[in-house]
């Protein structure tokens, strides 16, 4: 991974003859499963974070556990400044990144001021235990504490609405017997009052005479705007009289209130970083500490001294003869590592140092290998084979490399709920009973024999990408196979590595994980049906086969149906009514209209009847009578119907209508 798109290293390596693949962090997948396609990562002069928490225990578990080989090289990104002190991965560095006072020139104070507001009484999930944010702050405080020496003095302030005084300015010898103190910081409540803290701590620093006077301020970024006050312009007069102001929040940085934070620290001229990972707390706090010490990066040019060492990554560097490095990033080699250089000054810091670390390998060049730092030796002849064999230390193909041992064969096989993994091993198996010098096993005692140095490893990586190691025994299931079976967990991958703890070598087999969800998964064996069978015999209930069955034999009863709430309802609904048309008569208008209409169909009904039956009368009357025909007696016409009631009552309310 190339510190940026312009760096000449990946073409240097090239040009020595190492195959390579440049990426970012964000392109690079840091799943151990997918590690295993590289031999080694190569990492110039990146940040920490550039690689978040995950991805950081991931790297570390996939060289010390997967046999994976990682190399680092220096500059202002990387090591102390970059943020790697605290991480997982310091812990297989050949080198350890922390303050010592034997190498600082100038004694500190520092101040630490706590967001102990309401929203950091909230529980952490991952694994802390039930803390909270507070709990977490309050140890990253403690880890400050812990980096510095005896004569750097620091005081904590825990600030809410006003700023209280935890530990007051004091060297941190003494303040150590307060350490119980700032580990009992708690949530109070309330919002946060940012011009309280600076005013208390910057208050303090300024009464101090420490060339080095530095403030660290810790909020939540979507809880620091209820009294942020003048805030910009108390960092930057701090500034002016040699204090710097850096900001940690706890958030992302698009939270509603960290442009406070940024704003905080640009005018204080220190870091700004942000977290969700209150686990990520301690580290931030102690990277921000060693920054401000000014102790770690080095800038001045020094000369490299090659030890003998050097023919352990490669036999064709010469020992004497290389350039000055422009700076270093400062570092304490473990006891574990071993330095090829270091550097000619009062120092004599680790320069270039290497160590194995479980099954993997790590590698350091503490120098800039292409920047502003990186000086002459950038330029010297034999720097190609320098980082080369940096890169091929990190790849597993150094000069001195052990060669591996013949592993057994091993032959993986995916089942619907596990991996198993069936192993023949070589001649090099020895029983446990047998006459040393032989390589017949006794019949009788075949299945006390053990592998010769081979242990199996799996990587267990999570949906939520966090890997954990685990140790499966290996199991004679054959005269001459061993045998193991990894359960597989819905939406985890599992990655097998064989290793030899002898000589270091492994071998990794190829990844697998579910491709369906376990609930789904076949019962070819029948032990779901058994276990649930047994089930039911315990309990006293009934084994189905068939899940539909259960409904038929529920015992069938009447179940009443409450009425009354919608008799209410409907009750209401007419009361209502009944008002609406009282006031509008809105219905009984319509009604009454219908009515009238109704009348008059049947008036002109009437109308057309009398009409036809006078018409029928007169045609009778005008017929003229035939000469064979006697006269016939006239008979008087039939009165009209006497009226009733209803009639007079419809001829009445068409006069109405016509004269309204």
């Amino acid at each position: 991974m190339p510190a940026s798109d312009n760096s000449g290293l990946p073409a240097l390596l090239r040009g020595a003859g190492v195959a390579l693949e440049t990426r970012t962090p964000a392109e690079l997948d840091l799943a151990p499963s997918a590690l295993s396609a590289w031999s080694g990562v190569l990492v110039e002069n990146r940040r920490a974070d550039d690689f978040g928490p995950v991805g950081l225990a991931n790297l570390a578990a996939w060289v010390r556990d997967a046999g994976g080989g990682l190399a680092l090289t220096g500059g202002r990104n990387a090591f102390g400044p970059g943020g790697w002190h605290k991480s997982p991965v310091e812990d297989i560095l050949p080198v350890s990144l922390e303050l010592r006072r034997e190498h600082r020139k100038f004694p500190m104070a520092i101040a630490v001021a706590l967001d102990r507001s309401g929203s950091m009484s909230m529980p952490v999930g991952g694994g802390f235990g039930g803390a909270r944010k507070m709990d977490l702050a309050d140890q990253a405080t403690a880890e400050v504490l812990d980096m510095l020496a005896d004569d750097d003095r620091i005081a904590v302030w825990a600030v809410d609405t006003e700023a209280h005084l935890v530990v007051p300015l004091q060297p941190a010898a003494k303040a150590r017997d307060a350490r119980k103190k700032i580990l009992a910081i708690e949530s109070m409540g309330g919002g946060i009052c940012i011009e309280e803290a600076l005013v208390a701590a910057l208050g303090a620093l300024r009464a101090s005479d420490a060339p080095i006077r530095h403030l660290i301020v810790f909020a939540d970024a979507a809880d620091s705007a209820q009294h942020p006050g003048t805030y910009r312009e108390l960092a930057r007069a701090a500034r002016e009289a040699g204090i710097t102001v850096s900001a940690i929040g706890l958030g992302s940085p698009n939270d509603s209130d960290a442009h406070i934070l940024r704003s905080l620290a640009e005018a204080g001229g220190g870091l700004c970083e942000f977290t969700e990972d209150a686990g990520e707390l301690p580290r931030l706090f102690a990277q921000d500490t060693m920054v401000a010490a000014r102790d770690v990066m080095v800038t001045n040019p020094t000369l490299p001294r090659f030890t003998a060492a050097l023919p352990q990554l490669s036999s064709r560097l010469p020992l004497e003869g290389a350039p000055a490095v422009g700076g270093y990033d400062l570092t304490y080699l473990r006891p574990e590592g071993t330095a090829a250089a270091v550097t000619t000054d009062d120092n004599a810091a680790p320069l270039l140092a290497f160590r194995p670390v479980g099954a993997g390998r790590t590698a350091v060049f503490t120098g800039e290998a292409d920047g502003d730092l990186a000086g002459p030796f950038a330029r010297w002849e034999h720097a190609p084979e320098f980082h080369a064999a940096l890169a091929r230390f990190a790849a597993g193909s150094a000069d001195a490399s052990p060669a591996g041992p013949a592993f057994p064969l091993a032959l993986p096989r995916l089942t619907p709920t596990s991996l198993d993994i069936d192993l023949y091993p070589p001649s090099a198996i020895v029983p446990s009973s047998q006459v040393p010098g032989s390589q017949v096993p006794e019949p009788a005692n075949l299945r006390t024999c053990e592998p010769a140095n081979v242990q199996l490893t799996v990587l267990r990586t999570s949906a939520s990408g966090r890997t954990q190691p685990e140790r499966v025994p290996l199991e004679w299931s054959a005269p001459d196979r061993l045998s193991a079976s990894i359960p597989l967990r819905g939406g985890e991958t599992v990655l097998p590595v064989l290793s030899d703890p002898a000589t270091g070598a492994t071998r990794t087999l190829p990844p697998a994980r579910l491709p369906y969800s376990p609930e789904y998964a076949p019962d070819p064996d029948g032990a779901g049906e058994a276990l649930l069978a047994s089930l039911a015999d315990l309990t006293g209930g009934q084994r189905f086969a068939d899940p539909a069955t259960v409904w038929s034999l529920l015992p069938r009863a009447p179940v009443p149906f409450e009425l009354a709430p919608f008799l209410y309802l409907l009750a209401a609904l007419l009361l209502l009514l009944d008002i609406f048309d009282r006031r509008t008569a809105f219905l009984s208008r319509r009604a009454t209209a219908r009515e009238e209409r109704k009348v008059q169909t049947v008036e002109k009904v009437e109308e057309v009847e009398r009409v036809e039956t006078v018409e029928k009368s007169a045609k009778r009357k005008s017929t003229p009578s035939t000469p064979s025909t006697p006269s016939t007696i006239s008979t008087p016409a039939a009165p009209p119907p006497p009226d009733d009631s209803f009639a007079r009552a419809k001829r009445r309310s068409a006069s109405r209508t016509r004269g309204a």
